[in-house]
This record gives C-alpha cells, sequence and structure tokens, in this order.
C-alpha cells in the first residue's frame, strides 16, 4: 500500500467513526426519552329478567264438580340477574274466579300458591327474591273447593306473571 494514501484513509476511518459515535449516542439519546398514554376498560351487564311458565296437563283438565287441592298446573321459570334480587308477581285480572263463556255467568273460584306464597280473593300473588338466579323453577299451583251443583260449560282464566328487578 502506497505511504500516500494512509493518511487519508486514517482520516475517512476517523470521520465514519465519529459519525457512527454520533448516531449511537443519538439513539441512546432518544432511548431515553419516554412516551406514555393509557387505556381505559370498562364494561357494562345490563339488567335482564325473563320469566316464562310451561302448563301442565292439569292447567286444562280441572275437575270442577269434585275440586282440586294444590294441584300444579305450571312450572315457572325464573332469570334475572339483577343483583339485589327481583319480585315475580301473579295476578288475575282482579277476580280468581275460572268463568265460563258457554254457562252464562256461571263462576268456579280458585286459589293460587307459588313459592310457599299463597293469594286469597283479589289480591296478587307476589314472590320476591333478594339476589339473582338462573334457571330457577317453582309450581305453580291451584286448589278449586269444587261443586256438585256446577253448571255444565268450558271455563278459564286468564294469569299474568310479571317478574321485576328491585
Amino acid at each position: 500500500m502506497n505511504r500516500d494514501h494512509l493518511p487519508r484513509l486514517t482520516l475517512h476511518m476517523a470521520v465514519e467513526a465519529a459519525v457512527l459515535a454520533t448516531l449511537v449516542v443519538a439513539t441512546l439519546a432518544m432511548a431515553d426519552e419516554k412516551a406514555s398514554a393509557s387505556l381505559e376498560l370498562r364494561g357494562s351487564v345490563p339488567i335482564n329478567c325473563t320469566v316464562d311458565i310451561a302448563p301442565t296437563a292439569k292447567s286444562s283438565s280441572l275437575d270442577l264438580r269434585a275440586g282440586e287441592k294444590d294441584v300444579v298446573v305450571g312450572i315457572v321459570t325464573e332469570n334475572c340477574n339483577a343483583r339485589h334480587g327481583y319480585t315475580v308477581t301473579i295476578s288475575t285480572g282482579g277476580s280468581n274466579q275460572l268463568r265460563s263463556a258457554t254457562a252464562g255467568a256461571a263462576a268456579a273460584p280458585y286459589t293460587l300458591r307459588y313459592d310457599g306464597v299463597a293469594a286469597n280473593g283479589s289480591e296478587q300473588l307476589v314472590a320476591t327474591r333478594d339476589q339473582a338466579y338462573f334457571g330457577r323453577q317453582g309450581n305453580l299451583l291451584v286448589s278449586i273447593p269444587g261443586s256438585v251443583n256446577a253448571t255444565a260449560g268450558d271455563y278459564s282464566a286468564n294469569l299474568s306473571l310479571v317478574i321485576a328487578a328491585k
């Protein structure tokens, strides 16, 4: 190698080394500067309450002449995710009577019982829960005193079930 080229090569290498050192120092300085951000995660669960009733065969074949005592006429399924519980209200439209459309004004009184709660007269039956339940089932029971003098005809009554969060 020619000696004339040595100083130039050494100077060129020194400049490259200085540039490389400057890049390294600048990169390290930038790495020390940190940026941050935050993210808050949130979610919610809405209240969801449902009630369903599956009628039993007995619900459409009550013996009004001989009477019935605490027969299961429906299986009630409750679902409610309300933390503080809920109520199930069963109402008869103000009259606990089976009425006949074919036998004039004939009627047959009945009483309801659900989950240990009985309704007498025209009052509503209210079952109270103190927590959430999913798939909770209970039997809806009917009692009819019976009457040997019952007038022939078809008798019916409509029940309304309402579930509400507390």
